[in-house]
């Protein structure tokens, strides 16, 4: 029950975003999908050269 109660309020939630999204400049809407996009990107990206410099200097990076 709760579940489905969550999934309605997503459905929502979704309906206004969308509302929200439709009242944009088509800018602002490019740079939040750019953003969207190149942003997890770069973290990932941050992570493999971190592991790189972990594996060729192991004292240099310390995971928690």
């Amino acid at each position: 029950m709760m579940l489905l109660n969550v999934l309605l309020l997503m459905r929502g939630y979704d309906k206004v975003m969308s509302s929200v999204l439709v009242t944009l400049d088509p800018r602002i809407k490019i740079f939040i999908s750019v953003v969207g996009i190149l942003g997890p990107l770069s973290i990932i990206g941050l992570i493999f050269l971190l592991k790189n410099i972990e594996k060729d200097n192991p004292d240099r990076i310390r995971w928690r």
